[in-house]
């Protein structure tokens, strides 16, 4: 008499050739297999930046993605990204980027060549997608503006060039979404304690989120010598800011 085990072979090797994509396989004293892995995104090697290409005489926008699956690299089948204004829903590019090596994509596209405008802030979506259908989205919106309190101050003293006393005033400006991504920083003056604005007046950008001005004393309300409060604020292209509030001591 034939054993239960022999008349159930035949039916065990049929389930298994006939498994669907994505599904689990579950045999009978033996350990679940997994069929498919959805690819997965990993955050902290997946960005974009924009900034001025020399050799194109361009700005120009770069897209990184990093995308792991269990499956392997090879069954990531295309990693898509679209740009939105920030807060919109409406797309103002979509493309695709290459692979450039196992689990590493990415992309490059002109300024002049899209509608894309460096300095604008954008939300970011990266969606990948494996062999089987199965994918991961990652959304990447505007950082706000940060001031660094270790860079950021004034002083006042008497330059001989200008014939005056001037008051100087700098101040670093950090942005994950690049220093472009800043549009202007305001300084306003208080006199001490006091809730008076003798002057407020917006700096320049010089490089690398550096922010300047000076001003002449004989130009302002202010008097080199009188006690001061100072107020930075920076804002970034979507409206966001930061406030750095430096007290006369």
């Amino acid at each position: 008499m034939p054993k239960l085990t022999d008349a159930l072979a035949p039916l065990l090797l049929l389930t298994a050739t006939t498994v669907l994509p994505g599904c689990i396989l579950f045999i009978p004293g033996g350990e679940p297999v997994d069929r498919n892995s959805a690819p997965r995104i990993v955050a902290a090697g997946t960005g974009w930046s924009c900034g001025w290409d020399e050799g194109a005489n361009d700005y120009a926008f770069e897209f990184a993605a990093q995308v792991v699956d269990s499956d392997g690299a090879d069954d990531v089948f295309d990693v898509v990204v679209e740009v939105f204004p920030s807060g919109s829903g409406s797309a103002l590019e979509a493309f695709g980027l290459l692979e450039e090596g196992p689990g590493s994509w990415g992309g490059r596209v002109l300024e002049s060549e899209s509608a894309l405008r460096c300095g604008d802030a954008y939300d970011v979506r990266f969606e990948a997608t494996d062999t089987d259908g199965a994918g991961d989205v990652l959304m990447i919106s505007p950082s706000p503006p940060l001031i660094d309190a270790t860079e950021t101050g004034w002083a006042c003293d008497y330059y001989p060039d200008r014939g005056d006393y001037a008051f100087e005033f700098v101040t670093a400006v950090d942005d994950a979404d690049g220093p472009l991504d800043v549009r202007e920083v305001l300084v306003t003056v208080f006199l001490a304690d006091r809730d008076i604005v003798l002057d407020s007046f917006f700096l320049n950008y010089e490089a690398n989120g550096i922010w300047g001005g000076i001003v002449d004393e004989s130009d302002s309300d202010m008097l080199c010598g009188d006690p001061l409060d100072v107020q930075f604020e920076a804002w970034d292209s979507a409206g966001l800011s930061d406030v750095l509030f430096l007290p006369y001591f």
